[in-house]
């Protein structure tokens, strides 16, 4: 798997290059480039980076399972929007974000025509197909946590994955969720 990963992240690597080589018109890559096409295929590949937090990943591996891939996969998301990252790579990530989203929904859609699949981004099971009595499959690779999560904070409302019912967030009733909550809820 180490290998497969490393090759991944060299040969994405190395066609971004190629490809701002060509939009330089063959001149040299500025560091800020080279840093921005290092940035986007480690992030495609599951390596996200941690940034000023970089010194501490033993620690929030640790805590976190994963900080890198937790990171990359919020950059599928986040990189079409990043400033700090040249056009080009912005242009590459959105290409990434909309084929990614693309395929999601292809198979969402596919799977909802033979069996359960939970299509409401308030619910936990969002982007989950039920196989057997109990057994959920996730089509979204993990994505699908944090499209729910940002449906769950913008809309104020979550889905019940067992019962069903829609709840709304910040009520102050006792018993009620909070948005914190929520969130506290996903980070675990």
């Amino acid at each position: 798997f180490t290998v497969f990963s490393q090759q991944a992240r060299y040969s994405l690597a190395n066609e971004m290059y190629a490809k701002q080589m060509i939009a330089n018109g063959g001149k040299k890559l500025s560091k800020e480039q080279l840093k921005a096409i290092t940035q986007f295929a480690n992030s495609i590949t599951g390596r996200g980076s941690l940034g000023k937090f970089e010194a501490s990943s033993g620690v929030l591996n640790k805590l976190l399972f994963s900080a890198r891939f937790i990171r990359s996969q919020a950059d599928t998301f986040l990189m079409p929007f990043n400033q700090t990252v040249t056009p080009e790579i912005r242009a590459e990530a959105t290409k990434h974000l909309v084929g990614t989203l693309g395929t999601i929904g292809a198979m969402i859609a596919t799977a909802s025509a033979f069996t359960e699949v939970e299509t409401d981004p308030r619910s936990s099971n969002f982007g989950k197909m039920k196989v057997g009595d109990n057994t959920w499959i996730d089509l979204t690779a993990g994505l699908g946590s944090y499209i729910a999560l940002a449906t769950k904070q913008a809309t104020g409302k979550t889905k019940s994955a067992t019962s069903g019912k829609i709840k709304e967030l910040n009520t102050g009733e006792y018993g009620s969720q909070t948005r914190q909550d929520v969130l506290f809820q996903w980070a675990q």
